[in-house]
């Protein structure tokens, strides 16, 4: 039985990471603490000096780490810095903590508005 693709990802947070299981698909938005980028080494993740970046992402229940191929920050990666908030979709993997491997990173200033949407009547 596949899974259904159609169906879009919830909004997780930093409290429900130690319920998913390893490899699982997870969204978590919140605000960057620390932007920091590396050289990674070989490893299950990793290719021999392919640069990797890591950030932590906090949000109001806590902060996990969140690691990604330069080519995955690229197109946002000038804008990231300490401070602003995003949206992360990856793979949870786990080491000591929950730890989140990124496929895709936007700032809030990159998403759709959906204000257009959500109308509120001016008379209340």
């Amino acid at each position: 039985m596949g899974t259904d693709n159609s169906t879009p990802l919830q909004l997780s947070s930093t409290a429900q990471l130690m319920q998913l299981r390893y490899g699982q698909i997870v969204r978590i938005g919140g605000t960057i603490s620390k932007l920091l980028p590396k050289v990674s080494k070989a490893g299950r993740h990793t290719k021999p000096g392919r640069d990797i970046d890591l950030l932590m992402l906090k949000d109001q229940a806590g902060e996990v780490e969140v690691l990604a191929f330069q080519d995955t920050f690229a197109s946002c990666s000038p804008q990231l810095q300490a401070g602003m908030s995003i949206v992360v979709t990856g793979t949870v993997y786990y080491a000591d903590q929950p730890k989140i491997f990124a496929d895709q990173v936007i700032t809030l200033s990159g998403l759709p508005n959906t204000n257009d949407d959500v109308t509120k009547d001016s008379n209340q």
